[in-house]
């Protein structure tokens, strides 16, 4: 179902605004950035010295600042005053309206979203919202004539086509949901939930094959929903080898969905089958050798990624996924090789564009360090001194990765997952076993957490990577599962994660005890946590911690600091961690001093990482100088 996008711009009914009293207060009242409009339309309403019409807009403004941040109860409060200042904008009554369906006060939604029609009837967006709102009550067949008339009113929006679609599904009628469907795609070849929605009707009708293929395309458009898409393309595969167990390519297929899930024995002991069923299949094969690699076991990598380039010298992913091989194995040469060559093919696949998009990183990556033969001579002294320790073979890493970004309760984090993906990808790509897991309930973090705890003793480094809400109540820190409330400070020991938890899980490593939290961003629940009433000091960011002896952890910002979600694709703390992981050579405590001064200057000194704790006298490095 469809997430409305909020209505951004100012009130389209209001007067112009006489800014008598301050012009830099109004720009910022209007601004789209929230903090600043918030605090500026506060001042004005402050003063109370402008006109009913123009305190209505700051109102309005305010309220549009407070919904941009989640904080739709305080959003629907500033509506409500400026309604009561002006109550024939139907701007207003929209944007309340939004913010009641978000708190699913459906009822009072449908109120206002009547009103925004009785006053603006050929506005096409707010019988969107309406539809919507119906189709959140189940109630699909007023939906259904929402959707109509704001598709008469706007007849090239795919979201419109998608969503209706989703209410004729409802309705139990698959041939108009699958029209709708196509139609979403046509007007947008890279819907991903046409596709995925698209998917799910193929799945009812039994083309369980039709359906993976939908729900692969919905993944390559949207990866960070991809958890989700490839579970329901591992059902569809399921659903196939209930039927015939003996499908190689069915079990390719779900093997490739567990890769993408980091459940790498899974997906081994399935691309296991596939191959002996499907003998010289060379996408089949392929993906072994992907799996294999990214298990750390790159002799067996790359014996397959030859056996497939022998079957097939054009897959241009393959010759991808071997240079990423040979550049673990330190061979520099043959990895610039391959990945010059999968830049020179065509794509035939999906997969292939992504993979040449790696290389291609990889590749400039290689450009800037210089190669091993600058260096000094391999038996000088200088060369010995020189070159950094580079990780034992047998030295085994394991990581756990977790990114919460989709809170029940509070406004969701949109990097939260894409930076647990990235950070997952790039630790797999350096040999960890990495067990990579998304939007994670109490019970489910303390399942992962536990089960993480005994693993740790059987290898040299444990690493936990969290991306998500972290608060300090009380002195103590707490990670926040997705499904936390905290409606109060004496909640938070039922409902959160302590992280004295976490980093006594990482304690069995024989070697590195790591624990990275990209964590301390505002504290969404602490209004609501102090407006219940507490002796229980509620801060800002995370405390100070002192670790045990031999445990290092990094904070995304200083303690009582808070950290930014960012702008791109990745918050700014961890598009730095992943700047530096893989550069060769580079040890574990300059690593992160360098990630302490590019997010510090990214930020401009509002936000400054920090680490806490020691680790033993060994230099260390995520990769080796000759890797």
């Amino acid at each position: 179902m469809r997430v409305v996008a909020v209505c951004l711009v100012a009130s389209f009914a209001f007067a112009q605004a006489a800014f008598a009293e301050s012009k830099k207060d109004w720009d910022d009242c209007v601004s789209s950035d929230a903090d600043r409009s918030i605090a500026a339309c506060s001042k004005i309403i402050s003063r109370a010295k402008d006109t009913k019409n123009n305190l209505a807009i700051a109102y309005f403004n305010r309220g549009v600042g407070h919904q941009n941040k989640g904080e739709h109860q305080d959003a629907i409060a500033d509506f409500t005053q400026s309604l009561k200042l002006n109550a024939s904008d139907p701007a207003t009554y929209r944007n309340r309206g939004f913010s009641y369906a978000q708190t699913a006060e459906y009822d009072l939604a449908l109120d206002d979203y009547n009103q925004t029609i009785k006053l603006k009837p050929d506005y096409a967006s707010i019988y969107y919202d309406r539809a919507w709102t119906y189709a959140g009550k189940d109630d699909h067949a007023r939906a259904l004539n929402d959707y109509n008339r704001a598709i008469e009113l706007d007849k090239d929006n795919p979201d419109l086509f998608n969503d209706r679609g989703s209410s004729f599904a409802q309705l139990g009628d698959l041939d108009k949901a699958l029209a709708d469907f196509d139609k979403a795609i046509s007007l947008n070849a890279d819907h991903a939930l046409g596709h995925a929605n698209r998917g799910w009707v193929l799945a009812q009708r039994d083309k369980h094959e039709e359906a993976v293929v939908e729900y692969a395309e919905a993944i390559r458009i949207a990866p960070g929903n991809a958890d989700n898409l490839n579970d329901r393309a591992i059902a569809e595969y399921e659903k196939l080898l209930a039927a015939h167990p003996d499908d190689g390519r069915a079990l390719n297929g779900r093997a490739w969905g567990y890769a993408q899930k980091g459940e790498l024995d899974k997906a081994l002991a399935d691309s296991e089958r596939a191959v002996a069923l499907l003998k010289d299949e060379p996408n089949a094969i392929h993906t072994r050798a992907w799996i294999y690699m990214n298990k750390g076991q790159l002799d067996l990598a790359l014996a397959d990624f030859d056996r497939a380039l022998s079957l097939d010298p054009e897959l241009a992913g393959a010759y991808a996924d071997r240079g990423r091989a040979y550049e673990l194995k330190g061979d520099r040469d043959k990895a610039v090789a391959d990945y010059r060559k999968s830049l020179s093919l065509k794509s035939r696949q999906v997969y292939d564009d992504k993979a040449k998009a790696a290389a291609l990183q990889h590749l400039t990556a290689l450009a800037a360090v210089p190669p091993n033969t600058a260096a000094p001579g391999p038996g000088s002294p200088d060369a010995q001194a020189a070159k950094p320790k580079e990780p034992a073979q047998a030295e085994k890493r394991v990581a756990l990765v977790i990114g919460n970004g989709a809170y029940a309760n509070v406004k969701a984090l949109k990097n939260a997952d894409l930076d647990a993906r990235a950070v997952a990808a790039s630790l797999r790509q350096l040999g960890f076993d990495v067990i990579e897991k998304h939007d994670l309930t109490l019970a489910d973090l303390t399942k992962e957490l536990k089960a993480f705890g005994d693993r740790a003793p059987g290898y040299d480094w444990a690493v936990v990577y969290y991306a998500g809400h972290g608060i300090e109540v009380g002195g103590i820190n707490y990670l926040i599962p997705v499904d936390a409330e905290l409606a109060a400070a004496s909640h938070v020991d039922d409902e959160a994660m302590p992280l004295d938890r976490v980093l006594a899980k990482v304690e069995g490593a024989k070697k590195l005890r790591l624990v990275i939290l990209d964590a301390c961003r505002e504290n969404p629940f602490a209004v609501k946590m102090a407006s219940a009433g507490t002796t229980r000091s509620i801060g800002r960011g995370l405390a100070r911690i002192e670790p045990e002896a031999g445990v290092l952890v990094a904070y995304s910002a200083k303690d009582g600091q808070v950290a930014q979600d960012g702008d791109g694709a990745n918050s700014p703390f961890a598009q730095s961690l992943l700047k530096y992981l893989d550069e060769p050579g580079l040890e574990i405590n300059m690593l992160f001093r360098r990630v302490h001064d590019d997010v510090k200057t990214a930020t401009s000194g509002q936000q400054i990482p920090f680490t806490y704790g020691a680790l033993p006298a060994e230099a260390l490095y995520f990769k080796g100088a000759g890797q």
